[in-house]
């Protein structure tokens, strides 16, 4: 396109952006230009054109009027000739726009319209003055309807009402804890001046077509909202301003309460029609009226005794209300009316800090004796208020001391330090309130909690444990770090650290909160070196993927090595990573086993260079901290035999980089392939172990070294198959002394 364009609109609606964007994919020049019109007798064309012409770079620049549309095979590579080159030159529609004047295309010289009067512009409008007129059948006056971005409030609910609409129109989604979270993200994403938001908990009448127009030649930041009338589904009465609104994109922002209860006041336009009406409230009966975990499709939901009969269910609070727990009266066969037997439960965030009565009849009870409903309900919830609260203890076990010296200083809980099994009789024992509060030494607490909830008489025995997140992923992995304990049930069960640690009680309940979480505090990585040449920096590159990775460095004895890497550790588990490994990319630190998994040595697969094979020979390693400390004896191969429970992980983590000289080339492949050729690697399937050693005596894939590492493998397939069963004699391939004489003698180095 030789020229500069530009998108005259006084409008950023749908139609309008989706026209604007058909030009920028062949154009990619055009500019879009949104003039706010104020006054009907003022259009404002000359000011837009005048400024336009102050920033255009070509000669001349093309305009397209607002409400133009053009048709893709409009020729904007047209250029004018010394002929006409001083005409301003017009493709005109066949209809003349609300003002009345001339609209179409236009290319203006930017010469004359910085030099002459403003006539000059109104001259291609009024079709006075010079200007040459192009025939063309491909620019027509079509105003477009105002259509505007519409969103949804994914509060978790509402969805067959949103797929219903889903039919009809583009609907966008959007999630938020508080009503300005919500309209600061439609800001954010729409791309027309103002955006429809859906309320989740409406019923859209079929009437209601999205369509709302404003007054042509108002400013529409003077009319601010929109808001329509909604309905109760039962009686029809049309009850407050809500479900759905029309708001601006740009402007000041109202409150919270403002946008929950559409409170606008005087800047708003309250329609008088009703364009919804609430979702019909889910009926649920049962014998429960304590529970309100329920999965439902509407923001509130009845809990209706199975003793109630005739159910009323016309009643729809206000939205302000919509945040209690109601409590309705029932008619005994007695006669009298009783506070029980019908709750109106929110779905999201139902608590007992909540709640108020209405003194309104909606049932009765036809059992004469024998009836739960006799007496008012207990309005405690699940949970118990007590004023005092449940006291909190923090259980250390040696390890994590940044997270136990942060519990020190918090007067409101108590360290206990030792075994858990000790450490929980004696919290059971300081505990005064029947429950204590039981806090990890592996986790951080992401919320304070409310110390004063107890458990209601359904699950006074429950061991109540709350969700536990990856640091990394920020998903739920398992229950546990935060836990609500009940002080009779430890004297009673008197339980071990391995139960306590997993929490391996029949009555146990999980508690999905969404507030109240605790996160893993991340493992310690540990870098093994000895006098390893490239040790250095791969450290540097370990310390730019874990910053607070450690290194144990010069140890000699890969038994002391590790032994010396599990004091280091602070972390109930660890990652060993060779020095010569070299992280994939890809690969993240994000793993955390369940508890029944952390007695449990992790392997992850390495890339071997020089033969191919991908398993376990110089992975990375997740190690028990506790059972490596308390390891004794060193077998030939320490990974597989430390603990009764070996875990090989399907992912690879790392290639090993063990070809960096003869020496150490060598070293690798025959301490592997005695190991192999021994068979001493425990839960080994032997034709595995098999093709791994012949691959490794043959195979030279042609990288650095090669030729030692076939020598090695061979060396350390006749050594390990000599000695096979003889302990004393493998366990040498962990001297490195022994080795480096042994390399000497098989290559006459």
């Amino acid at each position: 396109m030789a020229y500069d364009g530009y998108y005259l609109t006084y409008k950023a609606d749908k139609e309008t952006n989706e026209r604007f964007d058909q030009i920028r994919k062949k154009y990619p020049s055009f500019r879009m230009v949104k003039i706010n019109l104020e006054d009907w007798a003022d259009p404002k064309i000359e000011q837009a054109i005048t400024k336009i012409a102050t920033i255009a770079n070509t000669k001349h620049f093309w305009i397209i009027d607002p409400d133009v549309k053009v048709d893709n095979e409009f020729d904007f590579s047209f250029e004018t000739d010394k002929w006409d080159e001083n005409l301003t030159h017009v493709w005109n529609c066949d209809e003349r726009n609300v003002f009345r004047s001339v609209v179409g295309v236009k290319l203006f010289r930017t010469r004359d319209v910085k030099t002459n009067k403003k006539s000059h512009i109104t001259d291609a409008y009024y079709l006075t003055g010079e200007y040459k007129e192009h025939k063309t059948k491909q620019v027509n006056y079509n105003p477009t309807t105002e259509i505007y971005d519409i969103f949804f409030w994914d509060k978790g609910y509402g969805y067959k009402e949103l797929n219903k609409l889903k039919e009809k129109h583009t609907v966008n989604t959007v999630k938020g804890k508080t009503s300005l979270a919500v309209h600061k993200k439609c800001r954010k994403q729409t791309k027309t001046d103002f955006y429809y938001l859906i309320m989740p908990n409406t019923k859209i009448y079929d009437s209601f077509e999205f369509d709302y127009s404003f007054a042509f030649g108002l400013d529409k930041e003077k009319q601010k909202v929109v808001v329509w009338k909604k309905e109760n589904p039962d009686t029809k009465l049309a009850r407050e301003y809500h479900g759905v609104g029309l708001f601006p994109k740009s402007g000041p922002l109202f409150t919270n309460k403002e946008y929950d209860i559409f409170n606008f006041k005087r800047k708003a336009v309250y329609e008088k029609e009703s364009a919804s009406s609430d979702l019909p409230f889910e009926v649920i009966k049962t014998d429960d009226l304590h529970t309100f975990d329920h999965k439902v499709d509407s923001d509130m939901y009845w809990l209706v005794h199975e003793d109630v009969e005739n159910f009323n269910s016309d009643f729809y609070p206000m939205n302000y209300d919509r945040v209690f727990v109601h409590n309705f009266n029932v008619k005994l066969a007695n006669g009298k009316d009783v506070c029980n037997g019908v709750r109106l439960v929110p779905t999201v965030g139902a608590t007992v800090n909540k709640q108020k009565d209405v003194d309104q009849v909606v049932g009765n009870v036809s059992k004469r004796e024998g009836s739960i409903l006799e007496a008012t309900i207990d309005k405690s919830y699940q949970y118990q208020p007590n004023t005092s609260g449940h006291p909190v203890f923090y259980f250390d076990e040696g390890m994590y001391s940044e997270n136990t010296e942060k519990y020190k200083k918090d007067k409101n809980v108590t360290v206990l330090t030792g075994p858990l099994d000790k450490s929980y009789m004696k919290a059971a024992k300081l505990t005064k309130t029947k429950y204590f509060w039981a806090i990890d030494n592996d986790v951080e607490l992401l919320e304070e909690f409310d110390r004063t909830i107890c458990v209601d008489k359904y699950h006074k025995s429950h061991f109540h444990v709350w969700p536990k997140i990856n640091p990394y992923t920020g998903f739920i992995h398992q229950y546990g770090g935060l836990k609500l304990v009940p002080a009779e049930a430890i004297k009673h069960l008197k339980p071990d650290s391995d139960k306590l640690r997993k929490m391996s009680f029949k009555n146990k309940k999980s508690i999905k909160s969404e507030t109240v979480r605790t996160r893993d505090i991340p493992y310690d990585v540990v870098m093994l070196s000895y006098q390893e040449k490239e040790a250095d920096a791969n450290y540097a590159k370990l310390l730019e993927r874990v910053p607070n990775a450690k290194r144990v460095h010069g140890v000699k004895g890969i038994f002391n090595a590790h032994q010396r890497a599990s004091e280091i550790a602070d972390t109930k588990m660890f990652y060993v990573i060779d020095a010569d490994a070299i992280l994939l990319d890809d690969f993240k630190f994000e793993y955390f086993p369940t508890v029944w998994d952390e007695d449990t040595v992790h392997v992850w697969k390495s890339k071997n260079p020089i033969n191919g094979l991908v398993y376990g020979f110089g992975g990375l390693k997740l190690f028990p901290t506790q059972l490596l400390r308390d390891a004794k004896e060193w077998r030939v191969d320490f990974t597989t035999s430390i603990s009764d429970k070996f875990k090989p992980m399907p992912a690879t983590a790392n290639y090993t980089a063990f070809n960096t000289n003869p020496y150490d080339t060598w070293k690798s492949a025959f301490r592997e392939c005695t190991k192999l050729s021994s068979n001493v690697i425990h839960r080994s399937k032997q034709d595995e172990t098999n093709e791994r050693l012949e691959i490794w005596c043959t195979v030279n894939n042609g990288a650095k070294f090669g030729e030692y590492s076939i020598a090695g493998a061979n060396a350390g397939r006749k050594y390990g198959t000599e000695n096979a069963g003889d302990d004393n004699a493998l366990s040498k391939i962990n001297d490195y002394d022994w080795l480096h004489n042994k390399f000497k003698e098989n290559t006459n180095g």
